[in-house]
């Protein structure tokens, strides 16, 4: 590869890793790059698994193969868990969102340890796969945008690392305040079948405002930068 301008305008080939995470780059690295800086990107989350947990034992669950405190845990506030052994070993991590009184989802690996411990325990808790979509829209143009497509002022207000459900596309969603590099934005989840109407949707209110289309990539090169830290 020659390190010029052109060059790395150029897209690169789709692989195995493009496969399994998406493709890279839709337009190339340097406008993607700086999507989340001057515009919006949507990042495509979707291939992390999801797995839904219930019942009033949950938050106990957690808490015993966790570094998080889930003391105060409200309906609608969400957790990056940062899951260990009994010697403190992280094992996994993942956003738990409490979507009502005994209703989780888990996005992440961590759901496959904390089932397991769920089946070695006795908790009032049960589990189940759940197939989501998660799309990041964020950058400074994304609020502008995500009220645009939901009328839903409380887009405006939302705390970090709370979910409110919203309608977009007249498909009800979660929109989860969060961002992978301290960009403004939020990440929006539901059903993966409505993926495609929430995804186009979105994509299409970016293109008519100029706004940028990017990338998985986006997700892959901020994310660099996003440890495990308990919220």
């Amino acid at each position: 590869m020659d390190f010029t301008v052109d060059a790395f305008r150029s897209t690169p080939p789709f692989d195995i890793l493009a496969k399994l995470f998406g493709q890279p780059e839709h337009t190339d690295w340097l406008d993607e790059s700086v999507s989340w800086k001057r515009t919006c990107y949507i990042g495509d989350w979707s291939f992390l698994p999801q797995t839904r947990f219930r019942g009033p034992d949950v938050p106990e669950l957690f808490s015993g193969i966790s570094v998080n405190s889930f003391g105060t845990f409200p309906v609608g506030a969400s957790k990056h868990v940062v899951q260990t052994d009994a010697h403190g070993h992280v094992i996994s991590e993942g956003i738990l969102t409490r979507l009502d009184e005994e209703d989780y989802v888990f996005h992440g690996p961590g759901g496959d340890w904390t089932r397991y411990n769920l089946e070695q325990g006795d908790f009032k808790a049960t589990a189940e796969d759940e197939d989501w979509f998660v799309y990041q829209v964020s950058g400074p143009a994304s609020i502008p945008l995500l009220l645009e497509l939901t009328r839903d002022e409380r887009l405006l207000d939302t705390p970090y690392m709370h979910a409110v459900p919203t309608t977009i596309a007249g498909h009800r969603v979660w929109a989860l305040r969060q961002g992978m590099a301290g960009e403004v934005g939020y990440e929006l989840q539901g059903p993966r079948e409505i993926a495609t109407a929430v995804y186009d949707t979105v994509a299409q209110a970016a293109a008519a405002s100029s706004s940028a289309r990017p990338p998985s990539a986006a997700t892959a090169t901020t994310s660099a930068g996003c440890c495990p830290c308990p919220c």
